[in-house]
């Protein structure tokens, strides 16, 4: 009877674990998608400068797969993203931080980034760099 019970067993477990595994791959519908840069804030002196016109025009495209592609003036480059989930007294909100890639501009392998996704501000993804630059960029359709 133990010996028939085993695979049983065995086979639940696979199972349990398939069904973890799925839901770890698969990002929040919030963050997939097109996102569009709109606005550039600089507070490196102390005071928030809008940087106008942009220098640039970029879209990262996130994937439900965790993979992302970023495009700027026509270049391209692709990597992986992680979420992890906090709160302040703003709210609740999703870190995006991009992994496994070379970006477009070498400065930012040198400047450390995450994406900031707040919950009351679904349509508004803010890059956030500890130099004090701000990246705003608005979800945008297909």
């Amino acid at each position: 009877m133990k010996l028939l019970l085993f695979p049983l067993y065995l086979l639940l477990l696979c199972l349990i674990y398939n069904c973890q595994s799925k839901e770890e791959v698969t990002a929040p519908s919030a963050i997939i998608g097109k996102w569009q840069l709109i606005k550039i804030e600089n507070d490196s002196l102390g005071k928030m400068v809008k940087v106008d016109p942009l220098p640039y025009q970029e879209i990262y495209k996130f994937n439900t797969n965790h993979t992302f592609v970023n495009y700027r003036n026509g270049s391209e480059s692709q990597g992986s993203y992680t979420i992890k989930y906090q709160s302040d007294s703003t709210g609740n909100f999703k870190i995006v931080e991009l992994k496994d890639y070379k970006p477009i501009d070498p400065l930012i392998h040198y400047i450390k980034g995450l994406f900031y996704l707040y919950d009351n501000q679904p349509n508004i993804l803010i890059l956030k760099f500890n130099r004090g630059a701000f990246f705003y960029y608005q979800k945008i359709n297909d």
